[in-house]
């Protein structure tokens, strides 16, 4: 197999897998808008209070994991610049590169 059969197999391959996850989310929302919609009428009502606690504790309730993550990111970053500063010998305080980046 040549370079460029196998470099067109590569792009075939990644397209045709970016297709198969938009149908699946695709498909994954008409079945929720579906049992939205008419899930009482095969016995699978909306629960409007499930719906909201799911809701919280997928956002609200992630937010301090999140916040977490951001400072343990900032810190890295603050760290290695400083780090470079002390390497190059320049007077660059860590927090007004972060900032600046």
């Amino acid at each position: 197999m040549n370079a460029s059969l196998r470099l067109f197999t590569g792009i075939g391959r990644a397209t045709l897998g970016a297709f198969a996850a938009v149908g699946y989310a695709a498909m994954l929302l008409v079945e929720a808008l579906h049992f939205s919609a008419w899930g009482w009428r095969i016995g699978q009502p909306l629960r409007i209070s499930a719906v909201a606690r799911q809701m919280r504790e997928i956002g609200a309730d992630a937010l301090p994991i999140v916040g977490l993550l951001g400072f343990t990111v900032g810190l890295m970053l603050g760290i290695q610049v400083h780090r470079l500063a002390e390497r190059v010998r320049r007077a660059v305080a860590s927090g007004v590169a972060v900032a600046k980046s």
